[in-house]
Formats: structure tokens, sequence, C-alpha cells
């Protein structure tokens, strides 16, 4: 079976420290509270992913094992069927993959609490005690704190993540769109798109008062979807959006929208995709709501808080 399980790394201090020209705008301690605030809200992104797929990946192997060996009653495994399962489990690397899980918690944690007890302001912006002077001083703080946007984050990582030589690139071309979607450097994309957007609809209504699906079918419920097609097998960051089902199909039943690739002679450029749907990173996308959790299978112990 298919086993694509993506872990990433954020951007490196330096490259993030020069990319961004920070050295001409903030002294050395904004700098670092810069990035570990970026460090912070990665981390807690990824583990929200991470967790996710580590449902996925635990699911699909369950099914899988309850098939092959004709249980019909997964509630109630004899000893037996239990150390089969423990076995098989083992073989399709379910074990490693929620050890990492685990370590992946501990991190996301650590970053948080990092960040939380050197730079979060020490007094709470709606307290009393907190004088018209003390809450004029933090607003400027955050004025002159205001590092690259979220976005631009993204973008940067996504598109320092993903470059492909090009002799890679010419190959993925060649295939039928089909097979291309199930590419490991496709599945590899669509998990980053995945987890920059926290899994939610970037269409305007959906972004706004939707929540994530997560908890959904990643195979029906939420699709990575192209707003150009001239990069593929090296997509960059602003060709790509995440839709639901709903508003990916109103997308390509727009009578503007060009039609998938296997129906065109060429392949479409990025002038007849209509760019309407502008990509959004906002710090609350990657924030699962409280209702996912009835979806999200938690680590004992190992849940992280923000």
């Amino acid at each position: 079976m298919p086993n694509f399980n993506f872990f990433f790394q954020p951007l490196a201090f330096a490259f993030f420290r020069t990319h961004f020209s920070l050295d001409q705008h903030h002294p050395e301690p904004e700098i670092i509270e810069l990035y570990e605030r970026y460090l912070a809200d990665f981390h807690h992104y990824g583990f929200n992913f991470y967790r996710s797929q580590y449902n996925r990946h635990y699911d699909v192997v369950w099914k899988v094992f309850l098939q092959q060996h004709d249980i019909d009653r997964p509630d109630s495994l004899t000893e037996y069927e239990q150390e089969v399962w423990e076995r098989y489990a083992g073989r399709q690397g379910l074990w490693e993959h929620e050890q990492r899980l685990s370590t992946l918690a501990d991190v996301a944690n650590r970053a948080n609490a990092g960040y939380t007890l050197r730079f979060k302001p020490k007094h709470d912006p709606f307290s009393n005690l907190m004088t018209a002077s003390d809450m004029a001083n933090q607003m400027d703080r955050e004025m002159k704190l205001r590092g690259p946007s979220d976005h631009q984050l993204a973008e940067v990582w996504f598109n320092t993540s993903f470059n492909n030589p090009p002799e890679l690139q010419h190959e993925l071309r060649q295939l039928p769109y089909r097979e291309y979607l199930q590419t490991e450097h496709w599945q590899r994309v669509r998990a980053a798109i995945m987890l920059l957007y926290g899994a939610r609809c970037q269409e305007e209504g959906c972004w706004l008062t939707g929540d994530s699906w997560y908890g959904g079918n990643w195979e029906t419920d939420i699709h990575v979807h192209h707003l150009s097609y001239k990069n593929r097998g090296n997509e960059r960051f602003a060709d790509l959006t995440l839709l639901c089902q709903k508003h990916h199909t109103q997308w390509h039943a727009h009578k503007n929208d060009p039609a998938h690739p296997q129906e065109r002679s060429s392949t479409p450029t990025c002038e007849d995709v209509p760019q309407v749907i502008p990509p959004r990173i906002a710090r609350s996308a990657g924030r699962i709501s409280s209702y996912l959790h009835r979806f999200l299978w938690n680590l004992s112990n190992h849940t992280v808080t923000r």
C-alpha cells in the first residue's frame, strides 16, 4: 500500500535572517524574537498536520489488516489477533511513526513554551493594571517588530523546500495528469500546502467560517488546486491554493476556468487561469477548533497547547 508520510523542517535561522534582510531594521534580540515566534507557529501548524497524518496512516493500516485477516469484530480482538496486529502494524511502520509523532509533540511544546516564557508581554493588554502609556509602548513595539508576514514566510519556505532538478521536472511533466497526482512529489507538495493552510479551504466565505478539514477524508473533502499549471513538476507557492470539494467543483465549472490538463491539447499558462482566490495565511488558520478533537486521536500526554 502507498505510505507517503512527510515531515518538514522550518527555515534555518541564518537563512531567515539574511533572506528578509532583518539586520537592516532590527537589533539582534528582536531578530531572535521574530525567529522564535516563527518557530512556535511553524511547529504548531506542523504538529496539527502530523497528528492528522498519523491518524490517516493508522486508519489505512487498520482497515487493511481487518480485511486481510477477515476480522468482523474489531472492538474485541483475541489475544492472538492482537499479537498479529502488533507485528503487522510494526511492519507497516506505524509504531515508528507513532514514536516520531510523540517526539514532534515535544518539539512543538518546547518551541511554544520557549517563545511564551521569553517574549510574550508580561501584562495582559486588557488588564486594568496596564496604563495607557504601557499599551501605547506595547503597540509601538509590535509595529517595530513587524517582520515578514505569515504569507511571505509560507511562500519562501515552500519555494525553498521544493526545487526539483530539470530532469525530474521534465519526467513529471510527461506523465498523464492522473498518474502525476499519485507521484511522491505531488503527495509531498499536497502535504505541505495542507500544513501551511491548516487544511482550511481558502475560498473567502469558507475560510472565514469553516473548520479545518483534518477530521475529514483527505482524498475527497479537501483539494490542492492548481491556479497555474506552468510549473507542473516544480510548483511554486503562488501556483496553488486549497479548496474544499464544493468550491473546487465550482472553480472548474466556472466559464473562465481552463479545462483540466488531460482535457486540453496543451498545458495552460499562468495567464489562462483567473487569479481570483488569493492565498491566505493567517495565524488563526492553523488553530484546530475544539470540535475537531472529536475526530482526532490524541496521544496520551502529548497534546500541544497554545
